[in-house]
This record gives C-alpha cells, sequence and structure tokens, in this order.
C-alpha cells in the first residue's frame, strides 16, 4: 500500500506516477491524481501489493501556500482530477 500522510501546515495535493512500459494505450506511465489532504490527514492514493510492482513510485505535490515538493523527473499532468493507466495497467 501508498499512503501519504500530510504533516504539512497546510492543505497540499499531490500526483503520483510510475514507470510502468507498454500500457495498452503505447504509454509508459502510470499517473492518477489528485488527491487533496489537510494538515494531518492521509490518503492512499494504491492500495495493493506493492511488492507485487515496481516498487518505485514517484510524487508532486503542492500546497495552497506555495510549497513545491518535486524532482528531476518531468511528465505533464492535468490540472483536473485524473487517473491514466492505473486501472488498465496495474489491473
Amino acid at each position: 500500500m501508498l499512503r501519504f500522510i500530510n504533516k504539512y501546515s497546510s492543505t497540499i495535493s499531490v500526483a503520483i506516477m510510475k514507470l510502468h512500459r507498454n500500457c495498452p494505450d503505447g504509454g509508459d506511465w502510470d499517473k492518477s491524481g489528485w488527491w487533496v489532504m489537510a494538515p494531518g490527514e492521509s490518503k492512499v492514493p494504491y492500495g495493493g501489493d506493492l511488492d507485487d510492482l515496481n516498487r518505485y513510485f514517484y510524487f508532486y505535490a503542492f500546497s495552497n501556500d506555495g510549497r513545491v515538493w518535486d524532482g528531476p523527473f518531468l511528465e505533464r499532468i492535468p490540472w483536473r482530477a485524473f487517473n491514466e493507466h492505473f486501472q488498465t495497467c496495474f489491473a
């Protein structure tokens, strides 16, 4: 299970992605978001067994006050709620 806990002082929004080559639409990324969490709240974006998958997930998060948590990987993601590939690639 993959769980996020907001220990920051402001509401955050989180999106995740995981490399998964050869999805049915020809893409290589499983992507899903946005989980909105108030301070102290937690969410489970993936409840399955991580041992059955590539255990490395990447995330992007931002807070209402402008703080951002990101990394070196660039990928386009929508600003509205989305779920690309998770149903077909993780099935």
